[in-house]
């Protein structure tokens, strides 16, 4: 065994003397979605059917609340510590790939889960990133699982979801991934994909079996196959290991990885991935015009006009606008804001080289002013689009013109006004560290790259945000209904107990739906309903006033 002693200690169990483990590693490296980092280094989540808290000091670590029976009955195999990873990093040694893997990035092992729970978490993880995966899993658990002593949820079993339809899961916005998930638990819940027979099964019949299940293809079943089964041999092949296998065994695996090529693989994608990542942040992210019409997926009338700097993008365009100077679908944009702003006239962050800082003039045409007072509401639609398109953002809308990500704020828009037609400003965190956020910032607004746990291209984002506003300028008014559905799909605030300041009132009610205008339906203390379009409205759990970012 990789450790040493189990001790009880303080009513939970300490292992000691552990070898080739380092917790954040073996948590957040992908084969598991349902942990998380707290701030003092310990680890919180929901495994085998348990909450559990955790934290590694050393060769040192404490479980806490749990009994040195349930560690050596459960947690043990689920760390996978009767396996001697020292050996195996130590004849992986024979190549030199491997070797340095293993040296930068020690302690990775493979997490023996629930074949179920790994089956299903690994069908969600289909074309998606680590962030967005977790989300749709969450919100799986809480819908259909078992709430736990801690205030937890169980994983959803197979015989809990057979029986539902497709359109049952669209509130865990999985999308084409909700009919994958309820083909396999109908398979596994009727026995045709039988689990538990399995686990004595040869790796190939296993294989055989799980690609019975619609979805499944040969990546899903391989992680299935070494993350659920424990099979260490198995290999999954996504984009980072078809790079580094083509790139450094185009002849196969070397000898020293026979049985075990599980584990290599999670050393080396970890390695070359953030490999990758190292490279490309000493890239500088250069902001131009050619660069953003790069990523165009086709041709446009409007100009791309970019800034070093700038006091404010919404100022440039709407002066452009009054001279004469521009025409709907030209877009400013700026490396850097001095005087930015949202609703009131607030300020707002803008730190150089490392946001998307950008005003385009729409196209309205015979619009109303009453259709043209909704175009807000279309951006917010648009802007979502664009960072789900190329971010895989698991991004919601605080109604009217937030973006946010989990219950912190990434974009915020603001619409102004012109003879030309409406200028619509728009701030998006792109690239923000947590500590490049002032500290009274730090709990409310976050970042893509905090989010997505990497780096984006801003000038791939802002390509995207303008293709979207384009269509808006090709469709507005015509397409509403469309625009309206996606809006109230992924409304924030429907559902949430919110505060609305109007004249110096403040009224509280619960908001329960979006209007046809986009207004905010609300159903107040006193049992008044309202439609709100306007005022400053305050939602319990999200950022506690809306003095973030543009608004």
């Amino acid at each position: 065994m990789d450790c040493d002693k189990i001790l009880q200690k303080d009513g939970g169990t300490l292992l000691t003397g552990l070898r080739c483990f380092s917790l954040p590693l073996i948590l957040d490296c992908g084969q598991a979605f349902r942990w998380s980092e707290n701030a003092d280094g310990s680890w919180s989540g929901v495994a085998m059917g348990r909450e559990l808290s955790l934290k590694q000091d050393g060769d040192t670590i404490f479980f806490k609340d749990t009994s040195p029976e349930e560690v050596q009955d459960i947690w043990i195999k689920y760390f996978d510590l009767d396996r001697d990873y020292t050996a195996i990093c130590e004849s992986f040694s024979a190549d030199e790939s491997l070797k340095t893997a293993c040296s930068e990035y020690p302690g990775i092992r493979i997490l023996k889960q629930d074949e179920w729970e790994t089956l299903c978490s690994f069908i969600i993880s289909q074309n998606n990133n680590i962030p967005r995966i977790k989300g749709i899993i969450e919100r799986l658990c809480e819908s259909f699982g078992e709430r736990l002593p801690g205030g937890g949820y169980s994983f959803p079993s197979a015989e809990k979801l057979a029986p539902l339809e497709p359109e049952d899961l669209a509130p865990l916005r999985a999308g084409f991934r909700n009919k994958y998930i309820i083909d396999a638990a109908r398979k596994v819940a009727g026995g045709e994909v039988d689990l538990s027979a399995l686990k004595s099964a040869e790796d190939d019949e296993v294989r055989e079996s799980l690609l019975k299940i619609k979805g499944v293809g040969a990546k899903v079943a391989e992680c299935t196959l070494l993350f659920g089964f424990g099979r260490v041999d198995a290999f999954p092949i996504d984009v980072w290991v078809r790079r580094v296998v083509g790139e450094l065994y185009p002849d196969g695996l070397p000898a020293c990885t026979d049985g075990v090529r599980g584990i290599a693989q999670q050393y080396l994608f970890h390695w070359r991935r953030h490999l990758e990542e190292d490279e490309n942040k000493m890239q500088a992210d250069i902001l131009c015009a050619a660069e953003i019409e790069k990523y165009l997926t086709k041709a446009r009338k409007g100009n791309i006009t970019v800034f070093d700097t700038v006091d404010s993008t919404n100022t440039v365009l709407k002066n452009l606008c009054a001279e004469g100077k521009a025409r709907p679908g030209d877009c400013v944009t700026a490396d850097c804001q001095t005087k930015g702003r949202g609703r009131r006239g607030r300020r707002f962050e803008s730190e150089k080289g490392v946001g998307i800082y950008l005003s385009f003039l729409l196209g309205t045409g015979s619009a109303t002013p009453e259709e043209i007072s909704e175009i807000t509401a279309w951006g917010a639609v648009a802007v979502r689009r664009a960072t789900e398109k190329v971010c895989h953002a698991d991004s919601r809308i605080k109604w009217v013109n937030d973006i946010v990500c989990g219950r912190m704020k990434i974009c915020g828009i603001l619409t102004e006004m012109t003879a030309a037609g409406p200028v619509m400003g728009i701030g998006i965190n792109v690239n923000q560290t947590k500590d490049g956020f002032p500290p009274e910032l730090r709990n409310i607004a976050s970042s893509l790259r905090i989010v997505c746990k990497r780096e984006f291209c801003r000038a791939q984002i802002i390509a995207a945000v303008i293709e979207e506003l384009d269509l808006i300028t090709e469709s507005f008014p015509e397409k509403r209904e469309e625009y309206l559905k996606e809006y109230r799909e992924n409304c924030a605030v429907t559902g949430e107990d919110i505060s609305i300041e109007r004249g110096g009132e403040i009224k509280k009610g619960r908001a329960v739906g979006i209007a046809p205008n986009f207004g905010l339906e609300v159903i107040f203390e006193n049992g008044e309903r309202e439609i709100i379009t306007g005022g400053e409205v305050s939602v319990k759990g999200f950022y506690p006033t809306n003095r973030v970012g543009i608004e």
